[in-house]
């Protein structure tokens, strides 16, 4: 079984340019599928009702690549200007340290801290993104093929497994569960967004859209995933005004995401995930290894999708009990 499992997570990552589309592809119909049936309920020819979703799908996603795309350019051109203030910040951190009697040494810090480290990390999320954006294609039509066959799947699905009416059950709600999880998390996303922009505009910060749709991104990403979108708006925040605006920042990004974590989420969801923290946060580092940051996005779903084909097969129930925050 170990061999096997090694085998079958090595040909995953050599075959990530294949399965990540796909794997992408499969979470975009399912978020898309539950419009598209309600529009089909409404009445809307198939054809007309899958437009409107995919209208609204590839609406989204340019205005999104437009968005990102100008910010990171305009961010680009304002390095210098930061890399000057945080020189001289440092400077003043070590003329304050002197005063007390300690010495800092910042130099080491600032060449590990500098415009050329950020314009490579800027250009690593850029080939990223441009790689994701070279797959559209394939990803779009593996949309709109999963979504003709959404309302169909489910019947072909039983009558497959007709013998076993518990296999029927199990994948009904292995469906429904990771349809729930992704429908709610992007909505609480995009209010954790919508949030963070209010707060990065009153606070004048520059690049507010930009730093909004890292949180909106990076809230997919569990456990560390607020605290990564926080640091760039904290970083601007000190480079740009002063270090109080800073902790303005910080403080507002700590209740948004514990407010939207805590208590909005919960309360939407109405069912806990019933994964261990622990299996979260190493699903995390594990699907990150394998699939790249698309798998670190889809972590959660796809460590739930594995606990539940685990609860179906008796020889796999103790797979499914470790993977759970209980014991029975």
């Amino acid at each position: 079984m170990l061999a096997a499992f090694t085998i079958i997570v090595a040909g995953m990552k050599v075959a990530s340019p294949i399965i990540v589309p796909i794997i992408l592809s499969i979470f975009m119909a399912t978020i898309s599928a539950p419009p598209l049936l309600w529009l089909e309920k409404k009445g809307l020819p198939k054809i007309i009702a899958l437009l409107i979703v995919l209208s609204f799908v590839i609406g989204i996603g340019i205005l999104l690549v437009s968005l990102i795309g100008n910010s990171i350019n305009d961010f680009q051109n304002r390095l210098p200007v930061y890399s000057e203030r945080m020189e001289q910040l440092f400077v003043n951190i070590n003329n304050l340290a002197a005063t007390l009697g300690f010495a800092l040494e910042t130099t080491r810090l600032l060449n590990v801290i500098n415009v050329e480290t950020v314009t490579t990390l800027l250009s690593q999320i850029s080939n990223e993104v441009g790689r994701l954006i070279a797959n559209v294609y394939l990803v779009f039509f593996t949309v709109i093929f999963i979504l003709l066959e959404v309302s169909t799947l489910p019947e072909k699905l039983a009558k497959i497994l007709s013998e076993t009416s518990a296999s029927v059950t199990q994948l009904s709600e292995l469906k429904n569960n990771v349809q729930r999880y992704l429908v709610i998390k992007t909505l609480v996303s995009l209010g954790t967004a919508i949030l963070v922009w209010i707060l990065l505009t009153l606070l004048s910060i520059d690049f507010a859209i930009l730093w909004s749709v890292f949180a909106f991104f990076l809230n997919f990403v569990p456990n560390i995933g607020s605290i990564i979108a926080a640091i760039p708006a904290v970083a601007v925040a000190l480079l740009q005004l002063n270090p109080i605006v800073s902790l303005w920042v910080a403080l507002g990004y700590l209740v948004i995401n514990g407010v939207m974590g805590n208590f909005i989420e919960p309360r939407i969801a109405g069912r806990h995930l019933g994964l261990s923290p622990l299996v979260v946060f190493l699903s995390l580092v594990f699907w990150g290894w394998v699939l790249g940051p698309v798998g670190m996005f889809l972590s959660v779903p796809l460590t739930m999708m594995v606990q539940l084909v685990a609860e179906s097969s008796s020889s796999l129930r103790w797979l499914a009990i470790l993977l759970s925050d209980q014991v029975n």
